[in-house]
């Protein structure tokens, strides 16, 4: 029954929309005209508005970027020696001495 309702729902109808003729799926006709009801006052139609809101808000909420970005220590090594690299190669380049320690290149990415 599942795919045969979902197939059902990509099928394409023309509505009329502002006097002009637009092509949409069966899927996105209902949700516009149960939005369009709860606009309207039926609070019916609001409850299925709202509870779909909740719904996808739920199921389509992505960790946030410390969660899903945050360094764990073998990153911060790595990201030190890429910096300890970078400064060597610019001390190189500008005749300067440069020693940073693992220690304090990490410090200063975090």
């Amino acid at each position: 029954m599942g795919k045969v309702l979902e197939k059902a729902l990509k099928e394409p109808v023309t509505i009329i929309e502002k006097g002009r003729r637009r092509r949409i799926t069966k899927k996105d006709a209902i949700a516009m005209q149960m939005v369009t009801k709860a606009a309207q006052g039926d609070a019916r139609a609001t409850q299925h508005v709202l509870s779909a809101i909740r719904h996808y808000e739920q199921h389509s909420e992505t960790p946030g970027p410390a969660a899903s970005w945050a360094f764990v220590e073998d990153d911060q090594k790595v990201i030190a020696q890429v910096v300890e690299r970078i400064l060597r190669s610019t001390a190189q380049e500008s005749n300067e001495v440069v020693e940073p320690t693992l220690q304090n290149v990490a410090k200063e990415s975090q």
